[in-house]
């Protein structure tokens, strides 16, 4: 025991029995925390009302109807496996990427890095545009840079009006690859036609 914890207890004994000469009784409190009384208690939920949520109303404007996709990229170029539509954002990541140049059947370098790009048409005519980041180049210890033959990325896009064909592509071979989505849009607006994305259709 330290010299400082066995006089501080010497000094309390000796308090001790110092007051019971004097007949006070000595108390010893516990204030620990867990000896003190704890109480709960809860309210009912109390609804929001919607025109002065401000945190959900600046979230939803930034928001539109949009395609949300995921897209398998081998050395065959970029499939579309799965697309739907839901809230994304109005405005799209990536859209400063371009679609690679080539001279004599060599893809240009990118200082950025690899891409899939998507662009949506309707009747030939761009409506939107992103690009997300493609993993094509991974580094594993030991090993350095590897090229990965086959990986999955996803994008979204809004789609303020309707679009009838994908334009998919993939930076690291410079492959196209264009989709029919007509009937998702068909199928969407089927439900939802007071949809902007649906006027005019």
């Amino acid at each position: 025991m330290k010299p400082s914890a066995l006089i501080a207890g010497l000094a309390f004994l000796s308090a001790c029995a110092t007051g019971a000469e004097h007949g006070v009784k000595p108390t010893v409190l516990d204030a620990s925390p867990a000896s003190q009384p704890t109480s709960v208690s809860t309210t009912q939920p109390v609804a929001v009302d919607p025109a002065a949520d401000i945190v959900n109303i600046a979230a939803r404007s930034a928001l539109a109807i949009g395609m949300v996709m995921e897209i398998h990229v081998t050395a065959d170029g970029p499939e579309l496996t799965h697309i739907g539509m839901m809230q994304v954002r109005k405005s799209p990541r990536g859209t400063h990427v371009t679609v690679p140049r080539t001279a004599g059947g060599r893809k240009e370098s990118r200082a950025d890095g690899d891409w899939v790009i998507v662009e949506a048409y309707r009747k030939g005519a761009l409506v939107s545009r992103t690009a997300v980041s493609d993993p094509a180049l991974i580094a594993a210890e030991g090993a350095g840079l590897l090229t990965l033959k086959e990986r999955t990325v996803y994008a979204s896009l809004p789609t303020p009006r309707r679009v009838d064909t994908l334009a998919i592509t993939a930076t690291a071979g410079g492959e196209t690859k264009r989709i029919d989505v007509s009937k998702v849009m068909d199928h969407f607006c089927s439900s939802a036609p007071k949809e902007r994305a649906c006027e005019g259709s």
